[in-house]
């Protein structure tokens, strides 16, 4: 039976590095995605909701004017629903 050949060439000795860097680097991953919780605190909470709020408003508004632009037929009133 022949024996390995363990010399290391260039491709092994990254592969093995890489390796070593994921194994070592997954507690720290597990970690920080554990750290990260959906809780926020009361106030910022509130006030991300409002801003979401007016931010959907917003949105809903935008909409409205591009459907308005998409049915003008005359160059000049689209010209002009673009313009607001």
């Amino acid at each position: 039976m022949k024996r390995m050949n363990l010399r290391k060439t260039p491709k092994t000795a990254i592969l093995l590095a890489t390796m070593t860097a994921f194994v070592l680097n997954a507690p720290y991953a597990a970690a920080q995605m554990a750290h990260k919780s959906d809780a926020r605190p009361a106030a910022m909470s509130s006030n991300m909701d409002g801003q979401m709020g007016q931010m959907q408003e917003r949105m809903k508004t935008m909409q409205g004017q591009m459907d308005a632009i998409h049915k003008a037929t005359d160059p000049k009133a689209r010209q002009a629903l673009m313009q607001i």
